[in-house]
């Protein structure tokens, strides 16, 4: 679904799509290369922390109050480093921002050198099934960048949305 997505496949960042698993981790479920040189590339059914990420962070501001602030209260808010969202009061300005924007980034919250930008794919309630990103370099994928992606980002989920009866 992602290989096929018009606003992303022109992207040069790669491209992942993911769901939530159970609990309180992501899984990646698929992913496309753009065209950049430098390449990431991450293995089918990997799983990744939801509170340092572009994906993660989308996931917990568009779900419910009540499911995100369940995930909230059982997840560890690692420190990966400095930039690295560790308190819930940190976290639910984040969620705020993101849900003001439509879209979450990542300016390499847990991977040194890794910017991400996301946001989720709903169904036809508008329910959020699951997250679309793309990742680059940070000297590729710069802050300067993301709201011409983040606009990318939005459009694909949306497309994809929509095919799940979503009526957005």
């Amino acid at each position: 679904m992602v290989q096929r997505n018009a606003p992303l496949a022109r992207c040069r960042q790669r491209v992942c799509l993911s769901r939530c698993a159970r609990g309180t981790q992501g899984v990646i479920l698929e992913q496309a290369t753009g065209g950049s040189p430098f390449k990431f590339s991450v293995d089918l059914g990997s799983r990744f922390n939801l509170h340092s990420g572009a994906p993660g962070k989308a996931l917990l501001a568009f779900l419910p109050d009540d499911e995100r602030d369940e995930i909230l209260s059982k997840i560890t808010l690692t420190k990966f480093n400095e930039r690295t969202i560790t308190t819930r009061k940190a976290m639910m300005a984040e969620i705020a921002r993101i849900r003001e924007k439509g879209y979450a980034t990542d300016l390499a919250e847990e991977f040194e050198g890794c910017h991400c930008v996301g946001t989720v794919i709903r169904d036809h309630a508008g329910y959020p099934i699951a997250m679309i990103w793309a990742t680059g370099t940070s000297f590729n994928l710069t802050e300067k960048k993301f709201p011409m992606v983040g606009k990318k980002v939005v459009e694909s989920a949306l497309t994809i949305s929509r095919k799940f009866g979503y009526p957005g």
